[in-house]
């Protein structure tokens, strides 16, 4: 319960008891109604610019996987394309020169 006090979008997992439960914050289906909570229904959209980072030379910038990102998860032991185990790090070949 307290998870959705500091943040209440966070409402619904308090009720989380056993493994597969699962809640949709803002309702079952976000959206379903086919409008946004703004005045004319409409979403907004603000396109950002990411920070400039320089990373330094012979170092490597490493993105590690937070949240769900379905397209590039792998939950098994192995990436069935790839062979690749789970925990390695894939790096292009000239990252490693």
């Amino acid at each position: 319960a307290e998870i959705s006090r500091a943040v209440p979008f966070y409402e619904g997992i308090e009720g989380l008891a056993q493994k597969g439960d699962q809640f949709q914050w803002g309702g079952e289906r976000l959206g379903e109604s086919g409008g946004f909570a703004t005045p004319d229904g409409k979403a907004r959209f603000t396109p950002l610019e990411p920070p400039q980072r320089k990373v330094p030379a012979g170092w490597y910038q490493l993105s590690t996987r937070r949240g769900k990102q379905f397209n590039s998860m792998e939950f098994g032991d192995s990436d069935p394309l790839t062979a690749a185990r789970r925990d390695q790090v894939t790096m292009a070949a000239e990252d490693l020169q």
